[in-house]
């Protein structure tokens, strides 16, 4: 009894694991797909006698079947084929059909009833797309099958009569907000109208574009002819892309970009000419004026420039109570273009240290102060002692060259002596190869020069006119006259007697002013700066309260006149 009832255990227990061995090897066989159940045109509803009905299934490679006996539909059905649709009779209203596919599972039914237009009744029209979700302002189709009828329809709920809007292929309706239920009817004379038609609609929501820049976020170089590429794109939603739009939405001051096409996917900007964040937007539009915007965000870094140079050695003055005058020049400058002197001094600063002998007392004093012009006070600010004064180059923030030291014995509160004995020197050295840097954060158009001659005047006239700057010739649009202006001084001993401008005289009187002599002086501006070598004078002999004659000095009464001068006038 135990040997069968171990036997027995032991063969259940092989099946079970004959069993779950079974499961785990087979995979699971996926459920078979399904046919999409068959359309059919026109659907369910009134139709004439002898309608054919066309019958389709989205589901490539299936069959349909169909029965018009009321019968469900099997795949032993009639078959249908553009040769062989079902037709719409008196004893033939109901129409089922299913499609079916190898390999799949047969489609649900479909059932469409249908009746027929009376005799000498036209044909209700039909409408394509029927009745459903269409996109805006979709155009229908309305057709009947009554041969000459003409079909009229409303869009405002009310029933169409022959009075109503005509159909015709140019007059269609078109389903928009506040036009979703379409109403038709369709007459022939000699004939009943039809009955109407009624379709209700949905809009379908419509998925806009969507816009994109693939290099959005750049940081870039400033460079004299920078061009910068702006790669857009668009994908477009329901409906297909129209346009594309670039615009400028963050710029630097006086800086206007400019795009090779503004109406393209790609583009480059050029015109950049200062360093800054900029920031371009790309508009995409489709055909429904659905729009979508990108936006790509360009960092212009400054570059880096160079440039050697040699300091001068300052020399003073070995008199007594003389200020000192530490301010440099510069000469061999390797980069002049971007390192004139004004570059340089905003890029070169330097303190000046000065220390006494016994070092209980220090000051310093840095370039960049407001109130410091580069010269030392005068020694009458120190008690007698021997001051050292130190001189430190900087160039952004870190030394340069070697400290120029200069030793000054201070006595009876005067500057007496350099050096720390007799006869020492007043001079600081020269510094040779000093590397300096800047970033240029701006490229600026070059220069444009302009000379205008100023004739020399050499008649004494009463009162001495020298005529409007409009009178001068060589003005243009870049150097209009109203840009210069000049003032003309009489003078004695140094002392100012009477002056004109010429924004609102032109001419000097003698009048009222004593038999003497004067000095005359001409001093041109340019926009409110005195011209370099625009100035010039003469002696003037005023007798009579008429100006008599002008002469060269009160030393020499040659025949003097006021000389030719050649202004130069330079704008950025």
């Amino acid at each position: 009894m135990k040997t069968k009832q171990a036997t027995r255990i032991f063969s259940a227990i092989a099946i079970i694991t004959l069993a779950l061995a079974n499961c785990q090897n087979e995979p699971e066989t996926p459920p078979p797909q399904t046919v999409a159940t068959p359309t059919a045109t026109p659907a369910s509803g009134e139709v004439a006698d002898n309608t054919p009905i066309t019958l389709a299934t989205s589901t490539a490679g299936a069959a349909i079947h169909y029965t018009q006996d009321g019968t469900e539909p099997t795949a032993e059905s009639a078959l249908y084929s553009d040769s062989n649709k079902p037709i719409i009779t008196t004893n033939k209203l109901t129409l089922k059909a299913i499609a079916v596919k190898s390999g799949m599972t047969a489609s649900a039914t479909l059932t469409a009833t249908y009746t027929l237009t009376p005799p000498d009744t036209v044909a209700m029209p039909t409408a394509t797309p029927a009745s459903g979700e269409v996109a805006d302002n979709t155009p229908i189709t309305l057709a009947t099958s009554t041969a000459g009828a003409a079909i009229h329809y409303t869009q405002d709920g009310t029933e169409p009569t022959a009075e109503s809007a005509l159909y015709s292929d140019t007059a269609k309706p078109v389903i928009t907000a506040g036009k979703l239920t379409l109403k038709a009817i369709a007459v022939k004379s000699g004939m009943n109208n039809s009955a109407i038609l009624t379709e209700p609609y949905t809009i379908a929501t419509a998925t806009p574009p969507t816009a994109s820049i693939t290099n959005n976020n750049q940081t870039v170089t400033l460079a004299p002819e920078l061009e910068i590429t702006l790669n857009g794109a668009a994908t477009k939603g329901t409906n297909e892309i129209k346009s594309y739009e670039w615009t400028v939405k963050t710029t630097e001051n006086g800086v206007t970009p400019v795009f090779t096409s503004t109406a393209t996917a790609v583009t480059k900007v050029t015109g950049i000419k200062k360093a800054g964040t900029y920031v371009f937007e790309l508009k995409v539009k489709d055909t429904a004026d659905l729009e979508a915007t990108a936006t790509a965000t360009v960092a212009v870094n400054g570059y880096t420039v160079t440039t050697t140079l040699t300091i001068a050695s300052n020399s003073f003055s070995t008199t007594p109570g003389t200020n000192l005058d530490f301010t440099p020049s510069y000469t061999n400058v390797s980069n002049p273009t971007d390192f004139t002197t004004a570059v340089i001094n905003s890029c070169l600063t330097y303190t000046i240290t000065v220390v006494n002998h016994e070092g209980d007392y220090t000051h310093t004093w840095n370039s960049t102060d407001v109130n410091f012009d580069g010269k030392i006070l005068p020694s009458d600010k120190y008690t007698t002692d021997l001051a050292t004064f130190t001189q430190t180059f900087y160039n952004n923030g870190q030394v340069v060259g070697t400290p120029r030291v200069l030793k000054v014995m201070v006595a009876d509160g005067k500057f007496e002596y350099f050096g720390e004995g007799y006869g020492g020197t007043g001079s600081v050295p020269a510094l040779t190869g000093i590397t300096i840097s800047k970033t240029i954060t701006e490229i600026l158009p070059p220069p444009v020069t302009k000379t205008v001659t100023v004739p020399a005047i050499t008649t004494v006239a009463n009162p001495m006119d020298f005529g409007a700057v409009s009178s001068l010739t060589g003005w243009d649009a870049d150097f209009p006259s109203t840009d210069v202006t000049y003032t003309v001084t009489l003078s004695k001993g140094g002392s100012t007697i009477t002056t004109v401008n010429s924004t609102s005289a032109t001419s000097i009187s003698a009048a009222d002013k004593s038999n003497d002599d004067y000095t005359l002086t001409q001093t041109f501006y340019y926009k409110g700066s005195p011209i370099t070598g625009g100035s010039r004078s003469v002696g003037i002999e005023v007798f009579g309260n008429r100006f008599a004659e002008m002469y060269v000095s009160e030393t020499d009464y040659t025949a003097g006149s006021l000389i030719q001068l050649t202004l130069t006038l330079t704008k950025q």
